[in-house]
């Protein structure tokens, strides 16, 4: 099982069922679904609820990771670190509450959970950004990743640079 992380401002946690109706109102979020371009949601509350049932199995098992990104003073979810290995790399996302945009909370969260990570596994580390969210853009030129070709059309690629 991963471990849960605290860090100066956050508390990350194993995402659990729980969480269902913060992370369902995040989703349905239209300022969030306008930045999210691109990127791929569960649909229905069903399989919503399946997705997070699987995650909190996996992350239990250190099959995956997937934190709950919360703030310590509240203990509620206001986004996730999802990484989800295959055979040969693992591909991190990331979602957060636009409240919280531009604050550095989610910065402050990958720093703590990518090197966790890269040294339990060791996978190639990488993540897909569309060409027109910024805020994620913004975000990645922060943190230790290098652009490579993308397969996707309209988005950029990244790789997370501690796994070259």
């Amino acid at each position: 099982m991963l471990p849960n992380i605290t860090t100066e401002r956050l508390h990350l946690r194993c995402i659990h069922w729980s969480d269902l109706d913060r992370l369902n109102s995040l989703l349905s979020l239209p300022l969030f679904r306008q930045a999210s371009k691109g990127c791929e949601f569960p649909e229905s509350e069903k399989i919503l609820a399946r997705w997070v049932r699987l995650r909190q199995m996996n992350h239990q098992r250190g099959l995956e990771c997937c934190y709950a990104v919360c703030l310590k003073q509240n203990q509620t979810l206001n986004g996730i670190i999802h990484i989800n290995p295959s055979s040969e790399a693992a591909e991190l996302s990331f979602w957060l509450h636009p409240e919280l945009w531009s604050k550095g909370y989610m910065r402050e969260g990958l720093n703590a959970v990518l090197p966790l990570w890269h040294e339990k596994k060791s996978h190639v580390i990488f993540t897909v950004v569309h060409h027109l969210n910024t805020s994620s853009l913004r975000l990645i030129s922060h943190l230790p990743f290098r652009e490579i070709s993308s397969k996707e059309p309209d988005c950029l690629t990244f790789r997370y640079k501690k796994s070259l």
